[in-house]
């Protein structure tokens, strides 16, 4: 606790604090000059040993650091400042190659970004600002909760002040007091949620977990392959399925949950702009630019009568018009717009009554996929638990984190190593594998 009220001394005094950490002189010059305009201080750091030196002197608000480096890497340092700093925001600089690395800054280090070399200047700069306000935050509600601390200080000494003095109107006062402490307490809560829905949308953390999530990217996935999708071409579409709704996240609970039809002018100007939210949020990731494109025109119709920007015709790639096609179609059998239930069959029949809307090739591929007497076919693949994996099982489909990170590739023919490993990995990252074997690798 005092080292929370030294950094919000430190904070309320000084300008924000960078620490720069990376082994190659000429990365560290390149980062300071990119960083001078910001109205911060800068530190710099050769190496790990040299940051937790640094971070012992004086108490930084981002933690810029690369993970490959000699004697104290990368992971190591951003895991010692997770433990004994946890208030600081760890940003991880990696290479392409160094996945493996990169999971274990996320599992350890408990980072909120990572960035990939080379990176882009603006979108970089962009990120430690977002982590500058993050922290910036996260001072101002430890100040709420010193001010409210005080307020509730006060009024109990004046609420014993009172009863001293005057014990008839004690039950009176207390009961003011109860409602004062429930305001107050109503107040922080309102203000810790706002911060826990700010970081969640910086982490930037797929969804996916639903029902319908999973059976919407299952679907886009089959129709997709149908069309003649190929593997990197399908990764897109998966991170669009997970991500498509994330630029509701700062909407109202109102705009939300109310028919769209149901909304004011106003408020429905307002909201079919979350696409473009969405799509904004993640341009500036670059695993994610292709799959913020897709979310920016998910909503909008072959004939220009959807939203947000009223798109039409080729404006509209086609990963969004199998999004679309898809998303609509799994709608209808959920809720349609006269709040009945459609059957698969009547969903189809209701995408060709507004077929000038739709990509004629994602609504041959419906059809195929429900002729095919399935709940949508998949290849010749099955799904299965970790544990039941056996050695010398092979992936029919490339094995992601729920965080979208790739851990596996198609056609990787497991052993018992590589088994262990990935219970060892579910049960640190809190999650269940969707893992999908080929049904040939099962019956060797």
């Amino acid at each position: 606790m005092q080292a929370a009220l030294k950094m919000q001394e430190d904070w309320m005094s000084n300008k924000q604090q960078i620490l720069l950490v990376d082994d190659e002189p000429n990365v560290l010059s390149s980062l300071q000059r990119l960083f001078r305009k910001m109205d911060c201080d800068i530190t710099l750091a050769s190496d790990g040993e040299q940051a937790i030196q640094c971070l012992q002197e004086k108490p930084f608000d981002v933690v810029l650091s690369d993970i490959r480096m000699p004697n104290v890497d990368g992971v190591e340092l951003l895991s010692h400042i997770a433990e004994h700093y946890p208030d600081t925001q760890r940003i991880a600089m990696t290479g392409y190659a160094d996945m493996e690395a990169t999971i274990n800054s996320i599992n350890l280090g408990k980072i909120s970004h990572y960035v990939e070399k080379p990176w882009d200047d603006q979108q970089l700069v962009q990120l430690v600002k977002n982590a500058l306000e993050l922290v910036d935050l996260q001072h101002h509600n430890l100040h709420l909760q010193q001010v409210i601390k005080k307020q509730n200080d006060q009024l109990k000494q004046a609420n014993e002040q009172l009863q001293q003095k005057v014990e008839e109107r004690t039950e009176a006062l207390q009961s003011a007091n109860q409602s004062l402490e429930h305001s107050n307490k109503k107040l922080f809560n309102s203000y810790r949620q706002s911060i826990e829905m700010f970081v969640s949308l910086l982490e930037q953390r797929l969804d996916g977990s639903s029902k319908k999530s999973i059976k919407l990217h299952s679907f886009v996935d089959q129709i997709a392959t149908t069309i003649g999708y190929e593997e990197e071409q399908l990764s897109t579409l998966h991170f669009a399925c997970r991500l498509k709704d994330i630029g509701k996240i700062s909407m109202s609970d109102k705009l939300i949950n109310t028919a769209m039809d149901q909304l004011s002018d106003k408020d429905k100007q307002q909201y079919t702009q979350y696409p473009l939210i969405g799509s904004s949020m993640l341009a500036a990731l670059p695993p994610l630019q292709h799959a913020a494109d897709c979310i920016g025109k998910h909503r909008e119709y072959l004939d220009g009568s959807g939203f947000p920007q009223g798109l039409s015709g080729d404006a509209i790639n086609t990963p969004a018009r199998i999004l679309t096609a898809a998303n609509d179609f799994l709608s209808f059998q959920e809720n349609d717009s006269a709040g009945k239930f459609l059957s698969p069959e009547q969903a189809v029949a209701k995408l060709e009554e507004n077929a000038q809307r739709y990509d004629p090739r994602v609504i041959d591929a419906i059809h195929y996929l429900l002729d095919a007497d399935s709940e949508f076919t998949s290849p010749p693949e099955r799904q299965i638990s970790t544990k039941k994996l056996l050695p010398g099982h092979v992936l029919s489909r490339n094995l992601n984190s729920a965080k979208g990170h790739l851990l596996l590739t198609k056609e990787y023919v497991l052993d018992q190593a590589m088994i262990d490993k990935l219970i060892e990995l579910e049960i640190s990252l809190h999650e269940t594998f969707q893992l999908y074997i080929s049904t040939e690798s099962c019956s060797q």
